[in-house]
């Protein structure tokens, strides 16, 4: 007979745990934070609370807490749930149960957002696991998962009877095993089943969960089969120093010499039920942050080159931030690494492929998108060739918008609710601003960056009504900030009533325009 410990189950749990916590506060610079909320002062929940934030915080994650007076109506903790709801350093809900009288838990479960509900107890997460949709599972019933999976203990085929159907153990439980994959014949028996050990007799599995002391007796199993015991009892014992004893639902020492394995009471179950919290927890933190690594959230930007570099890198992180990104720290920590450059040639800078090589170390570590960008991508494309895989794109500077869609995985769509435009440069020939309207006009609160026309080799010149207009224009539209670029140059000037106005004039002109916010000239 082979004791199935859920202590051994939880502990290799959380050893896997704190390496992987380890690795996640690495790649994306955060703690994952749990916010559980507690009403009344129940000594049991109070202590089950405890155990959480104890778990969270031996594992690096963060944790909130919130314990509410035992006279707190419905409507004060709906405020609080709605509030966590909406706030994004929350990661997971978790509000303890059972709630004092006078509160209805089923409207606060369901007031919880399901992408938060760690317990698996709102009815779309249980929906999911239902048909077999990721989501949030009820802890004990994924504990107990753990464990069979732990002890490599076969489910397909057999036949699984659950004692109990309660909407935290039993019900999941079932749907659980019936899943494919897992492919076991369950049946669940209650306390309406007639003739209750002729069913248990039959099973290969039994998991008794029925919260009854020592309900399940050696006359009610087979030999051979697995007994999982979810129920933790007390029962009145003077020789203990607290005066009581935790039994399971299965009366242990008549029905373990029968067994195949079996489980004890404690040392469990139970104590699966704060790992599978943290576990699961954890899981859809990295799920989500997978998900959201397409959706880039941190970047590294690198200049390399002259003035024109500099001033493409300033309109491209206008545009980076508006779209949502955020600057990291370092190149370490960042998600996404971009290098703006003239020429990648050996010869000319072997500081970038440096870089290259540094970055491309970062990518066989984890996922990480590195970008070269620069004004001729032909020529950066010829210089790379097939000498720099680590290189995801190779994008010109002109074409910043396709950055931005590429670490927002837009597919080249315009998000219409925060967006940089870039005029000037190979974005503005002369008397095409106008192509711009449309694209304007379909989107919102957007941030618009202006450069100046550069073209190098030959004459510009821009009437600086043009620009006022634009600038009228772009107020019209509720621009939150545009900064102008330019240079005061020979071959590079504005002209207004056909006298030739340098950048210096331009500037003051343009300082009485609403929309004309910072003045950044190269």
């Amino acid at each position: 007979m082979q004791i199935l410990s859920g202590k051994e189950v939880a502990q290799n749990v959380y050893d896997t745990l704190t390496e992987e916590a380890k690795r996640f506060l690495e790649n994306f610079g955060y703690a994952p934070t749990l916010a559980v909320v507690l009403v009344g002062e129940d000594p049991a929940s109070q202590s089950y609370v405890a155990g959480k934030k104890k778990a969270c915080l031996s594992l690096g994650f963060g944790h909130k807490d919130y314990h509410l007076p035992s006279d707190t109506s419905q409507q004060q903790l709906l405020d609080l749930i709605h509030q966590l709801n909406e706030d994004s350093s929350v990661h997971g809900i978790l509000v303890q149960m059972p709630l004092p009288d006078g509160l209805d838990p089923e409207e606060v479960i369901q007031a919880i957002a399901v992408e938060k509900d760690v317990d698996g107890f709102h009815p779309q997460s249980v929906g999911n696991l239902l048909i077999g949709n990721p989501g949030f599972v009820s802890c004990t019933p994924q504990g107990v998962m753990e464990i069979l999976d732990y002890y490599h203990i076969e489910t397909s085929g057999k036949h699984a009877v659950i004692v109990g159907r309660s909407n935290i153990v039993g019900k999941p439980m079932a749907s659980l095993l019936m899943q494919k994959g897992r492919d076991a014949t369950v049946t669940i028996c209650h306390s309406r089943t007639k003739d209750l050990p002729s069913i248990t007799r039959q099973a290969d599995i039994l998991i008794a969960a029925i919260g009854r002391p020592h309900f399940i007796t050696f006359d009610m199993v087979k030999d051979g089969v697995v007994v999982i015991d979810v129920g933790i009892n007390r029962i009145e014992d003077a020789s203990r120093k607290r005066g009581y004893r935790l039994v399971g639902d299965v009366d242990y020492e008549q029905v373990a010499p029968h067994c195949n394995a079996i489980t004890p009471v404690p040392g469990g179950v139970g104590v699966m039920t704060i790992a599978m919290l943290m576990k699961k927890y954890h899981a859809s933190c990295q799920a989500s942050c997978k998900q959201g690594s397409e959706m880039i959230h941190t970047y590294w930007l690198e200049t390399y080159g002259c003035q024109m570099n500099i001033a493409e890198s300033n309109a491209l992180e206008l545009q980076l931030k508006g779209a949502g990104l955020v600057p990291s720290a370092s190149a370490e920590q960042a998600d996404c690494a971009i290098l703006n450059t003239c020429t990648v040639r050996k010869s000319a800078d072997n500081r970038i492929w440096g870089r290259l090589g540094f970055f491309g170390r970062i990518k066989k570590e984890r996922p990480f998108t590195l970008i070269v960008t620069g004004c001729m991508a032909e020529r950066l494309q010829e210089d790379l060739k097939d000498e720099a895989p680590q290189v995801d794109y190779v994008i010109g500077t002109n074409d910043k918008q396709r950055i931005v869609n590429i670490l927002t995985s837009k597919d080249g769509k315009m998000d219409e609710h925060s967006q940089s435009y870039i005029f000037g440069s190979s974005y503005y020939q002369e008397g095409e601003f106008s192509s711009f309207i449309p694209i304007m006009n379909g989107c919102n609160n957007f941030c618009a960056y202006c450069i100046v026309p550069y073209v190098r080799g030959r004459e510009v010149s821009r009437p600086v009504d043009d620009i006022i207009k634009e600038f009228a224009f772009l107020d019209s539209k509720g621009v939150k900030e545009v900064t102008l670029l330019g240079q005061n140059v020979n071959s590079y000037h504005y002209e207004q009533n056909g006298e030739v106005i340098n950048f210096p004039k331009l500037l003051k002109i343009l300082g009485g325009t609403e929309a004309f916010r910072q003045v950044d000239p190269l």
